[in-house]
């Protein structure tokens, strides 16, 4: 070898080893770091757990690496968390916000626990995050609005808490969500349009004290499957109209007073008819939604679902409760809705429901059998919708089927901890 190439070869060695010096230790002390905030972030987490009564936790100490604690799963490649599973550990305290600091996390699953406290808005600082499981605790609060930031959102379930206020109109955004649960909470207001949600196939959002109807935008979301609200339906005012400045001829004045003497005799005998319909109560209301549904009796909704049993008892409304029955002779399962006509406007709410029922035509929206309209054995006015009765799985079900998404992360024996 000359003297030229010795210095050329000593010259890359020098180079490749500055490579090895300078460059190698700064993306080590980049994943270190990374490291060192999800470990912080996990113990913040664990501070806040006021009880573990089984010791699900036991194991988030200093004697082994956090991505080895239990319910954490890391990632192959940078060792960062993207998977937290504490579902049915009986957890009790608040959730600390230093969780939105597991920037890589794509799966948070703390279900059928006992956490109270707000939802803390720095989840919003999760953009990664696809699954969202909060529901059986005792969140309280509202929904936070930060939730919108999740872009790629598939999955949020928040029902069974204590939940308050008005579901975030920013939740409509999120064109990746599929499944939007938060039922069985103490939501209020209308329903927000969701008309963008594109990619929404599950809505429940029942037992709340939601009012108003079913927005008209979420038949355009061609993917949704199951819709699940009871809202107590109002249909818009119409608003009126002053003429302005018309002239009528004496012929046309002559023919507006015949059609207001006809609309006038028209209105008399409709409300004879009404106070009629009203004296002998025999027609039955399900002509609101259509003549050739199904005939019933309040006595064969009583007898169908055991006298109203409180074990038949599925759901309860502000405006009334529903029962599972079945309705003889054909053993047809079907869910009745009993208006409390003690609760100011439920008459109305009653005849407005069936208005909006008979007008909307989803392929999503649970079948209405009939209407029923009577006396029942005290002598007391009584109301009642007859829906389909839906026998395809529960809840649970929708939201943990059997086939759990391929992240490509650790095999890991906390996966059972799914269903």
């Amino acid at each position: 070898m000359n003297k030229k190439s010795f210095w050329f070869v000593a010259h890359i060695n020098t180079s490749f080893l500055l490579c090895l010096v300078l460059g190698f230790p700064q993306i080590g002390n980049s994943v270190r770091h990374g490291n060192v905030t999800d470990r912080l972030a996990l113990i913040a987490f664990k501070a806040t757990i006021a009880n573990d009564p089984l010791g699900a936790m036991s194991s988030w100490n200093e004697s082994i690496h956090f991505c080895q604690w239990y319910g954490v799963t890391c990632g192959h490649r940078h060792q960062r968390v993207i998977k937290l599973d504490l579902s049915h550990q009986t957890l009790s305290g608040i959730m600390s916000p230093h969780i939105g600091n597991l920037s890589f996390l794509r799966i948070l699953v703390l279900r059928n626990n006992n956490f109270r406290g707000e939802i803390p808005p720095e989840l919003g600082r999760l953009r990664r995050l696809e699954r969202l499981y909060l529901h059986r605790n005792s969140f309280r609060g509202e929904i936070p609005a930060s939730i919108s930031r999740y872009s790629n959102l598939k999955t949020f379930a928040a029902y069974f808490n204590k939940l308050v206020g008005k579901i975030p109109v920013e939740l409509g955004s999120l064109s990746k969500l599929q499944l939007l649960a938060v039922n069985k909470n103490n939501l209020t207001g209308i329903i927000p349009p969701f008309g963008n949600l594109s990619s929404l196939v599950q809505l429940f959002l029942y037992s709340n004290n939601l009012v108003g109807g079913i927005p008209k935008e979420l038949g355009q979301v061609t993917k949704l499957e199951i819709v699940a609200v009871v809202a107590e339906f109002q249909l818009p005012k119409c608003k009126s109209r002053r003429s302005k400045n018309i002239f009528l001829t004496f012929t046309f004045k002559l023919v507006i007073s015949i059609v207001s003497g006809l609309l006038g005799l028209t209105l008399a005998l409709g409300f004879l008819f009404i106070s009629r319909f009203r004296k002998t109560n025999k027609k039955s209301s399900s002509d609101l939604i259509g003549n050739s549904l199904l005939k019933v009796s309040y006595q064969s909704l009583l007898q169908a679902t055991n006298g109203f049993s409180t074990t038949n008892l599925i759901g309860m409304g502000s405006f009334g409760s529903v029962y599972k029955g079945i309705l003889d002779p054909d053993g047809t399962i079907i869910a009745v809705k009993v208006l409390n006509l003690s609760h100011h406007g439920a008459s109305k709410s009653f005849i407005a429901e069936c208005e909006t029922l008979r007008s909307i035509r989803h392929r999503n929206l649970v079948k209405v059998l009939t209407a029923c309209s009577g006396i029942d054995y005290r002598g007391n006015d009584f109301k009642a919708l007859v829906y389909e009765f839906m026998e395809n799985g529960s809840l649970e079900g929708y939201l943990h089927p059997n086939q759990i998404e391929d992240l490509e992360v650790k095999p890991s024996s906390e996966s059972k901890h799914w269903h």
